[in-house]
C-alpha cells in the first residue's frame, strides 16, 4: 500500500540535491587524476572536464525525477525516462571504464597501490549511484503532479482568502461609516424639529400677542372666538405642532 503524500514542499528534498550536486566535487576528485593519466591533458583541464561529467551525470538523474514526478511514474523507469537513465548508467559505466583502464595501465608498476585503488572505486561508486538516486527520488517527490497541483490550488486558495478578507473588511468598514451617518442623521434630524418647535412656537406667542392686542383694542371682539380663529390660522400654516422628544 502506498503511503499517503506529504503535500507541502519538501525543502529538505532541495538540500539533498544541492548537496549531492556539491559531491560532484568529489567525483571529480577521484576522476580526474585517471582522466588525466589517460587523456594526457593537464590537471586544470582533467578537473574541469571530470566535473562537467559529473554535473552532467547529476542534471541527468535530476531530469530523470522529474520525469517520473510531473507523469505520477510508479516504475522508477519508464519509457519516459528510459533515455535519462541510459544516459546516466552510461556516464556511470565510463566511470568504471576510465578506472580500469588507468589500473591496467599500470600493470608491473610498483607504485600501483591495489588497496588504495579499490577504496577509490568503491567511494565512486557508492557516492555515483548514491547521489544519481537521491537526486532522482529527491526530484521525483518535488515534482509530484499531484503535490505541485496541491500547492498551486492552496496558494490560490489562500490568495483568494486574503481577498475576501480584504472585501470583508472594506464592507465592515463602510457598514460603519453607514451606521455613523445614520446616527449623525437622526441627530440632525432632530435638532432641526427641535429649531422648527421653537420656530413655530414663537411665531404662536407672536399671534397670540397679536390677537390679545386686537381684543383690547376692539371690546366687541369676542376673545374665545378670536383664540379659535388663531389656532384655525396656525392649524392650516403647520405651526401648532407638538414639541419634539429627545428620544425621537
Amino acid at each position: 500500500m502506498e503511503s499517503r503524500k506529504d503535500p507541502d514542499f519538501p525543502v529538505h528534498r532541495v538540500v539533498f540535491i544541492v548537496v549531492s550536486f556539491l559531491l560532484g566535487l568529489l567525483d571529480m576528485t577521484l576522476l580526474y587524476r585517471a582522466f588525466h593519466d589517460l587523456t594526457q591533458l593537464n590537471n586544470g583541464m582533467s578537473m574541469i572536464i571530470s566535473f562537467i561529467i559529473a554535473t552532467i551525470a547529476n542534471f541527468t538523474a535530476l531530469t530523470w525525477g522529474w520525469e517520473n514526478g510531473r507523469h505520477l511514474a510508479k516504475r522508477t523507469i519508464n519509457k519516459r525516462t528510459v533515455g535519462e537513465f541510459v544516459i546516466w548508467l552510461a556516464i556511470g559505466i565510463m566511470y568504471a571504464v576510465i578506472r580500469a583502464i588507468n589500473i591496467i595501465n599500470k600493470l608491473g608498476n610498483p607504485e600501483l597501490n591495489w588497496m588504495g585503488e579499490t577504496i577509490q572505486i568503491v567511494i565512486l561508486a557508492i557516492s555515483y549511484i548514491g547521489t544519481g538516486v537521491l537526486i532522482q527520488s529527491s526530484a521525483r517527490e518535488i515534482w509530484d503532479a499531484e503535490c505541485v497541483a496541491f500547492r498551486k490550488a492552496r496558494k490560490k486558495f489562500n490568495r483568494l482568502h486574503e481577498d475576501v478578507a480584504d472585501a470583508s473588511a472594506d464592507l465592515h468598514e463602510d457598514i460603519g461609516i453607514l451606521k455613523k451617518y445614520n446616527m449623525n442623521y437622526s441627530a440632525l434630524e432632530h435638532q432641526k424639529n427641535k429649531i422648527e418647535f421653537a420656530i413655530r412656537k414663537s411665531e404662536k406667542a407672536v399671534m397670540a400677542d397679536i390677537v390679545s392686542m386686537t381684543c383690547a383694542k376692539n371690546p366687541m371682539i369676542s376673545p374665545v372666538q378670536a383664540n379659535k380663529v388663531m389656532e384655525q390660522v396656525l392649524d392650516s400654516a403647520g405651526v401648532n405642532i407638538k414639541e419634539p422628544k429627545d428620544n425621537e
